[in-house]
């Protein structure tokens, strides 16, 4: 028996089926939690790791807690304001559908927390000492290349996870169709028929007894001749 041949086959890695992005809000010098990538606070920009996002031109302040016993995700924040510095965050993704999950919250400060995506809240609610991490997921659809997150009245944004879960890209169209149709049908027909009615004729007449414009005494003749056999077979 043969010995089996064994071949190498070259190495392969599995690529996820949508686009996938993990953002920790922090100072450039913190420990970068691991799966993620940070933001320190800097103008929207290529970011030289497959992505770009940032703040609106004025950037946004980050903050480090160095809190004890802390996820480093939220040890971590970047100050949002209504209006001024740190007052839009941008990232520029593929059209299509998302879910978006923030984390907002201060390790060490109490607080509402309330944070927009294009419009729609996705995080609302007040920190305590019990739970300082205000968190939200909503499914974010994107249409002009970019999510967008505002806050109406101030946050403390630690983190955002964005996964990508439909790949179709998402567009507007119209159409308009119309159409007409005309049918016509045409017929003819014609026919022609002759015949006489003379009194009380009770049969037809055989051909050669009556003739369209015969004499006026041959039809006399012809309708004495038949009233004479009838009077005959009544008796």
């Amino acid at each position: 028996m043969r010995n089996p041949i064994l071949e190498m086959l070259e190495s392969r890695r599995l690529l996820s089926a949508g686009l996938e992005a993990h953002i920790n809000f922090q100072p450039a010098t913190s420990t970068i939690p691991s799966g993620y990538v940070a933001d320190s606070g800097a103008a929207f920009a290529d970011r030289d790791n497959g992505l770009s996002y940032g703040w609106n031109p004025l950037g946004a302040r980050v903050v480090d807690r160095k809190a004890a016993g802390v996820d480093p995700r939220f040890d971590t924040f970047a100050v949002m304001n209504p209006r001024g510095r740190g007052n839009a965050w941008q990232i520029a993704l593929p059209n299509g559908t998302y879910q978006v999950s923030i984390y907002a919250g201060d390790p060490k400060g109490l607080g509402g927390e309330k944070i927009f995506a294009n419009g729609s809240a996705i995080v609302d609610g007040k920190a305590t000492k019990a739970a300082r991490m205000v968190s939200g997921s909503q499914t974010v659809v994107v249409s002009n290349g970019r999510i967008k997150l505002t806050t109406p009245g101030g946050a403390k944004i630690d983190c955002v996870d964005i996964v990508q879960t439909n790949t179709t890209p998402v567009g507007n169209g119209t159409g308009t169709g119309t159409g007409t149709g005309t049918g016509t049908g045409t017929g003819t027909g014609t026919g022609t028929g002759t015949g006489c009615l003379l009194g009380a004729v009770s049969r037809i007449p055989r051909a050669g007894e009556l003739v369209a414009g015969a004499a006026p005494h041959a039809l006399a003749r012809a309708a004495r001749g038949l009233t004479l056999r009838t009077l005959h077979q009544g008796h």
